[in-house]
């Protein structure tokens, strides 16, 4: 895969498991929440994180902007 910004085909692929232990802080927004991860962050969801970016210009794949409602 190549990158959707750039075309460059550095990208790196990123996951992880951390069950329960995930925390997300949502600066100016009022959001802290631990526990699983939240759906509809474009990072995972559930037990799992797992996400893709490109190591030349930082571009993470997904669908943005992102709904703030974090389930």
């Amino acid at each position: 895969m190549s990158c959707p910004k750039c075309t460059s085909n550095r990208m790196a692929h990123a996951m992880a498991k951390c069950s329960d232990c995930f925390s997300l802080i949502v600066e100016g927004a009022y959001v802290v929440k631990n526990g699983y991860v939240s759906v509809g962050l474009n990072i995972g969801g559930g037990d799992y994180i797992d996400i893709m970016f490109c190591l030349d210009c930082g571009h993470m794949v997904g669908e943005w902007p992102v709904d703030m409602i974090i389930r």
